[in-house]
């Protein structure tokens, strides 16, 4: 979810024979968002299955940056369903 709409979805199946963990790659991209808060929703689902949601990096970048708006960056929070 971007900003309380619906934002796209990504889905990996392991491969029992394969590397488990994928590094490196991009869940999720969104070009020309405006110059403002935006707020991101991760939610790792599986039916009713468990499921696992291993977050370590984002890269955020943009055209006129404001100083406040990096720092509001600062502010993530996990929350557990």
């Amino acid at each position: 979810m971007l900003d309380g709409s619906p934002a796209g979805t990504y889905q990996h199946i392991p491969d029992p024979e394969d590397a488990q963990y994928l590094y490196n790659i991009v869940v999720f991209s969104e070009e020309g968002l405006s110059n403002e808060l935006h707020t991101l929703v991760i939610t790792a689902e599986q039916g009713t299955e468990d499921s696992l949601l291993l977050f370590d990096w984002v890269m955020y970048t943009c055209v006129r940056c404001v100083s406040k708006s990096i720092a509001k960056l600062k502010h993530i929070h996990l929350t557990k369903r």
